[in-house]
């Protein structure tokens, strides 16, 4: 059953993939839409707020193409392929995320992102030259992130020393006799 949640529809997983199948078998050109949820794509997709576009992998996916897979244990994830090994085996990871999966595997795939819609402007992953750097600029950025987050729950454990302390003027009786 389909919930009706601002105006988006979100079907269970299982039935949504079943679809998507479906249309790229009748029709290899076909693309489908999805809002995102979650937030390992983040900055790049944020959660029930963006809009993805798919399109089935037409010949080979490339190093920097957000793909659409699924996970030996079934889930499905949408990541961004960031190394591809000799054998052709994938390593992904999402954007908001500093642990690498590897092993991924062509037959794994189900889709590629051809653009997404953030608000009223639909960004295309094949021709924008501003998400172009930023998949690149991003995807090196991951061991500075990495060392930021690490630095930044070493901080977080810090006690404070210095309590605030309110500040009250001292009262002056007026009635004192000298």
């Amino acid at each position: 059953m389909n919930e009706r949640t601002q105006g988006v529809v979100l079907t269970p997983s299982e039935e949504f993939f079943a679809i998507m199948r479906e249309a790229f078998e009748r029709n290899p050109d076909a693309r489908v839409a999805f809002t995102t949820s979650g937030t390992s794509m983040l900055p790049m997709l944020r959660d029930r707020k963006d809009v993805v576009y798919l399109r089935r992998p037409n010949g080979k996916i490339k190093k920097y193409d957000v793909v659409l897979f699924q996970r030996r244990s079934g889930d499905y994830v949408l990541h961004r392929v960031v190394k591809i090994a000799p054998e052709g085996a994938f390593t992904i990871c999402g954007d908001n995320q500093i642990v690498l999966e590897r092993g991924i595997v062509q037959d794994q795939v189900l889709a590629v992102v051809d653009s997404f819609q953030r608000g009223k402007t639909t960004i295309n992953c094949r021709r924008s030259i501003l998400y172009y750097l930023y998949s690149r600029i991003w995807t090196k950025s991951r061991l500075w992130r990495r060392i930021w987050r690490a630095a930044m729950r070493r901080i977080k454990k810090i006690p404070r020393r210095h309590k605030k302390k309110s500040r009250v003027a001292p009262s002056r009786n007026r009635n004192t006799q000298q």
